[in-house]
């Protein structure tokens, strides 16, 4: 199933605001940071992985429901796969949050902003591809029910 234009806005519109909601917080947090501190403290604080950790959990749930509500065949192995490398992300963000805690260094900052960054990545494309899967079966019940639903043509 492909996305048209119209839909695909609509769908990046909503997960952008998902997404904003997030961020947004931990945005402020480090906008406090880069005012009151040094930019050193800026990049070597720890949200960056904490927000990283919050996507990655998002991220996971979101598919897992689409492919929980969905009627269609998924291949359990890959969709075990994909959920485990979510989870994998997600724990390797924690480990990084606890590692900036306790041994900070600019290799782990930048490891740490780069996994902030992919977070917000795979957010958009398991995002988009959740909705496909729940917007697929949306529309395979509504062509079993279109043929009853139409009338007739010449009526």
């Amino acid at each position: 199933m492909n996305l048209n234009n119209k839909e695909r806005s609509k769908v990046v519109a909503d997960l952008t605001t998902d997404v904003l909601f997030v961020l947004m917080p931990f945005a402020l947090l480090l906008a406090v940071k880069l005012l009151n501190d040094s930019l050193h403290s800026f990049l070597f604080a720890t949200d960056w992985a904490l927000a990283a950790s919050v996507i990655f959990g998002q991220v996971t749930s979101r598919i897992a429901k689409a492919v929980g509500d969905s009627d269609r065949r998924i291949n359990g192995s890959h969709f075990g796969l994909h959920i485990a490398k979510r989870m994998f992300l997600f724990l390797v963000s924690i480990a990084i949050y606890f590692g900036m805690l306790f041994k900070p260094s600019y290799a782990l900052a930048a490891v740490q902003m780069f996994f902030f960054l992919l977070a917000i990545w795979l957010h958009f494309s398991d995002g988009i591809a959740a909705y496909m899967l729940q917007n697929a079966q949306k529309s395979t019940a509504l062509k079993t029910l279109a043929p009853t639903a139409r009338p007739d043509k010449n009526c």
